[in-house]
């Protein structure tokens, strides 16, 4: 192609690609529907046969969804119960695909053991509540801001949750970190309620109710 007044040929244009180079080698994704695998076929089946364990999970998640939700819809007309089980048939059926149907998801091992264990927690909040309100109330009491390291014993996540969330829910301290080696850092309004903490009655009940009726 040559300009109209000179007759010279039009340069070429450069196109300048700032990416680096391995990025230009990169093809681009093609565009699919973020939800779309949920609707091929085979998409809530299990990447593999199941054992009777994830079943039994499966099957108490359900279970467990459905008193939920009766509970807080309380309406009991044929329809809306038919809807509701397949609800809770589609969210187990996905939790399943997703692999979080495990022990921690659905903890069935802690039912024996966190039935023993909350009225022993509730009866500690208690009386932690009562010695918060009394150094309120008696100033001669005293408040003795500390800090602590305490150790958790549990062998599992979920365990090392209940015993941080434990010592939170109890009046006058505080999980305030989760260290990788075993400890927890407890902000405590008084050294005895760090004392109670290091005496580990807390931490050895956490952990006999997470080995179950093994120990």
């Amino acid at each position: 192609e040559n300009f109209p007044a000179t007759g010279r040929a039009r340069p070429r244009q450069l196109r300048f690609d700032a990416r680096p180079p391995f990025a230009r080698r990169l093809k681009k994704p093609p565009k699919t529907n973020r939800f779309g695998a949920l609707f091929l076929p085979g998409a809530f089946s299990a990447p593999q046969q199941p054992d009777g364990r994830i079943v039994v999970h499966a099957v108490s998640l359900g279970l467990i969804l459905f008193v939920t939700w009766l509970l807080m819809s309380g309406i009991m007309i044929p329809l809306i119960l038919v809807l509701g089980i397949a609800s809770c048939v589609f969210v187990v059926a996905i939790a399943m695909r997703m692999d979080v149907v495990d022990h921690e998801a659905v903890p069935l091992h802690l039912t024996l053991g966190i039935l023993l264990y909350w009225p022993w927690l509730l009866w500690e909040i208690v009386k932690a509540n009562l010695d918060v309100t009394r150094r309120v109330l008696r100033p001669s009491a005293g408040i003795s801001p500390t800090m602590t390291r305490v150790r958790a014993t549990q062998k599992t996540d979920l365990g090392l949750v209940i015993f941080a969330n434990s010592i939170t829910l109890t009046p006058g301290t505080i999980s305030v970190d989760v260290a990788e080696d075993g400890h927890i850092l407890v902000h405590s309004i008084s050294r005895e309620g760090a004392a109670s903490l290091e005496d580990g009655e807390m931490d050895r009940r956490v952990s006999a109710m997470e080995a179950g009726p093994q120990r």
